[in-house]
């Protein structure tokens, strides 16, 4: 029964006739006011507890937001750890690879600090080599100059087809240098690539050295012509000598005295250095060199070995063609 159903009992119930006995009446009435103040209070009550469940819906709308929220956290957190340890792992991996990399780069210090000391013993080594070969090269042109010390060559006599080179030397010996002497040669040849239209030099070897020092201290009777007569020398000596011939010019033309000896060029007496002039050079170097005197005549000592051309050396007529195509420098 509700509470309003009540009332209407009670207000019903206030038409009945009045008993006589008031105090049970009364006792009624106030229980019912009693019950009726109490049923207010418990649908205060249940007024409150109805918004307390609205409260409630709303924060367990809130809580599922709230549960769903941390699910997504948890997730997140999960994804972070997993992050975590993978960068972890990945932290791991570095520092194992970075102590590998060291370990590897201590041994390459000491490979290198090995190296270093064996290629300073290269190096000693390769200095010492280094020396031996140029002193090699040195002895070796020595040597070459040695074998080369009785050879002269002629530049200029005609080439032709099946000629006999000693005869032909032998005639232009003595028709352009006025010697009438026989000289022994070792051998006569021409050298070098045969080429249309040149003609190449003769390289002459005396048997005796004097014999060329006399042929050189007539050589002068060539001036003025297309005939050209200079010592043999190795490459690496020419070479040196082509730089020097252009000195020995310039100096000679202000009148100095100039002499030249293998590589080595001697001004008034001094050593001619690349890097200055002789006079830079004399309180180190020689005060005099050694002076070359040609002969005036042959040498007494090897005229009886000379054969006039008239009763031994080969015969030639005035018409013999040793015609010269190049004018070299005359020695």
């Amino acid at each position: 029964m509700s509470f309003e159903s009540l009332l209407h009992v009670v207000d019903s119930s206030m038409d009945l006739p009045v008993l006589d006995d008031g105090p049970i009446m009364n006792q009624i009435v106030q229980l019912l006011t009693n019950m009726d103040l109490r049923m207010k209070r418990l649908e205060h009550v249940m007024f409150k507890i109805g918004n307390i469940e609205t409260l409630l819906a709303g924060m367990k709308g809130q809580i599922s937001e709230i549960d769903s929220d941390l699910k997504i956290m948890k997730e997140k957190e999960k994804d972070r750890d997993d992050s975590l340890m993978k960068i972890s792992n990945l932290c791991d991996k570095v520092s194992k690879k970075t102590e590998e990399n060291y370990s590897r780069i201590e041994k390459l210090s000491t490979d290198v600090r090995s190296i270093n000391d064996h290629s300073k013993s290269v190096v000693n080594q390769v200095s010492t080599i280094e020396s031996e070969h140029d002193k090699l090269i040195q002895t070796v042109v020595d040597l070459q100059c040695r074998s080369m010390k009785n050879n002269l060559i002629f530049h200029g006599l005609k080439e032709n087809t099946g000629e006999n080179t000693e005869e032909l030397l032998r005639l232009f010996i003595a028709r352009e240098l006025g010697v009438d002497y026989h000289f022994e040669f070792g051998n006569v040849h021409r050298f070098g690539r045969h080429t249309t239209g040149r003609n190449r030099p003769i390289v002459a070897r005396f048997i005796y050295h004097k014999d060329l020092e006399y042929i050189l201290s007539v050589s002068n009777r060539l001036r003025d012509k297309p005939y050209g007569i200079n010592q043999q020398f190795p490459a690496i000596i020419e070479e040196k000598r082509k730089i020097l011939y252009r000195v020995m010019k310039t100096y000679k033309q202000k009148g100095h005295k100039t002499r030249m000896v293998r590589d080595k060029l001697f001004i008034d007496g001094k050593l001619y250095e690349q890097s200055g002039h002789a006079e830079d050079n004399e309180n180190t170097l020689p005060k005099t060199a050694p002076v070359y005197r040609p002969w005036k005549d042959p040498p007494a000592d090897r005229r009886s070995k000379r054969r006039c051309l008239s009763s031994g050396s080969p015969s030639y007529s005035n018409d013999m063609d040793y015609t010269f195509t190049e004018n070299n420098p005359i020695a």
